[in-house]
């Protein structure tokens, strides 16, 4: 995660290559990125897929919990 680039970006300077900003909310895609539960531990599996990306800047944070839909399960 490069501090740098998205304070380049957010300035209308060049970078190294394109910042990436990420909307990270896919529960099970975060399980087989990181092989963390997200349902279980949803702000280490959300940290560690903005390293795993290489993420340079977000809005927001990390989760402290997952919120599910109705009529959905931790197995959905």
């Amino acid at each position: 995660m490069s501090y740098q680039r998205a304070l380049d970006a957010i300035h209308g300077e060049r970078a190294d290559r394109h910042p990436l900003m990420a909307a990270i909310d896919h529960p099970a895609y975060l399980h087989r990125l990181t092989g963390i539960d997200p349902i279980q531990e949803p702000r280490a599996a959300f940290l560690e897929a903005c390293r795993r990306w290489d993420v340079d800047f977000l809005f927001g944070g990390p989760p402290d919990r997952v919120e599910l839909f109705a009529n959905e399960s931790q197995k959905t």
